[in-house]
């Protein structure tokens, strides 16, 4: 297997972790909606076992891309668009549709994510709205001491 075979499996493997990331937040969105605590849980560790999946192949996307441009001292830095001009004819066509998809699962990804933020401000806010109301913003004990 050549070095853009290896690239392109790595990156495929990327996608089908996005993919497998935007399934959770959905789930995490409606557990958000339901207030299902337990299932917000389990979602977040979901989350957090995709991502470190994904900075395992990012890391070994990085190793390649040392390979690719040894010249060069950040690979980090280095634009994925440079590896689709430098590959040959075939691979470049399959990596720029790779990077059209994992763009397009990354906005998805910030969207949903921004979504769920917004429903943990909303919640947050209701919360202390409710409690507030309980306490009547603390102007009134919540128990009569006369007996």
């Amino acid at each position: 297997m050549n070095d853009y075979q290896k690239i392109i499996d790595i990156i495929q493997n990327e996608v089908s972790l996005f993919e497998e990331l935007i399934e959770v937040m959905n789930k995490k969105k409606e557990y958000l909606i339901s207030l299902s605590i337990e299932d917000l849980h389990k979602t977040i560790n979901e989350e957090i076992k995709i991502i470190a999946k994904t900075k395992y192949y990012e890391n070994q996307r990085l190793e390649l891309f040392k390979i690719f441009f040894p010249q060069r001292q950040k690979v980090e830095n280095i634009p994925f668009s440079d590896l689709i001009k430098e590959a040959p004819e075939k691979e470049s066509k399959i990596l720029s549709n790779l990077k059209r998809v994992l763009n397009a699962k990354y906005d998805e990804i910030k969207r949903i994510n921004e979504t769920n933020k917004l429903l943990i401000e909303r919640s947050k806010k209701f919360i202390k709205e409710n409690i507030s109301i309980l306490t009547c913003a603390g102007e009134r004990q919540l128990v009569n001491k006369k007996v």
